[in-house]
């Protein structure tokens, strides 16, 4: 497969793979809410392990393993609250957990810890946060309705 997928152009297989992610994102949002979570989660940690390379270039040394997954524990939490498997006062725990970005960081012995620590945060607020919202879009009114979420991604 790799063989025939090599002998196409560059404009083809970024065509072919555009075409199959769309029809992945798009069947994702429809299909069920579950879908919906899996997809987004799988693009919490994608994008926040993104955002940390991209710092990485810049110098900065972020806590990449600690800030993907208070991500998509942030992403998990809001999704599970919403369906009402997990009671709201859950989410004081992520103070606590924020926190413990500032005790990790002590032990890392990189230069420029304040900027680490910024930047561990910032993925996590630049990237999990919006995803979140984004979910909960869906739920507006009392269930999940896939429309309310495809109309603000397409």
């Amino acid at each position: 497969m790799s063989t025939k997928l090599s002998a196409l152009s560059n404009l083809q297989q970024r065509l072919i793979v555009g075409v199959l992610g769309a029809a992945l994102f798009i069947g994702g949002i429809i299909f069920s809410e579950w879908t919906f979570f899996i997809l987004f989660l799988g693009l919490t940690v994608l994008g926040t392990l993104e955002f940390y390379k991209l710092s990485e270039v810049a110098g900065i040394k972020p806590n990449k393993v600690y800030g993907t997954l208070m991500a998509a524990g942030v992403f998990i939490a809001v999704f599970l609250i919403d369906k009402e498997y997990m009671p709201a006062e859950l989410l004081y725990l992520l103070l606590p957990a924020l926190f413990l970005i500032f005790v990790l960081e002590l032990y890392r012995k990189e230069p420029q810890p304040f900027t680490n620590i910024s930047f561990t945060i910032l993925g996590v607020l630049y990237i999990a946060v919006p995803f979140s919202l984004l979910q909960l879009l869906g739920y507006l009114e009392g269930e999940y309705r896939w429309q309310l979420s495809w109309g603000l991604c397409c």
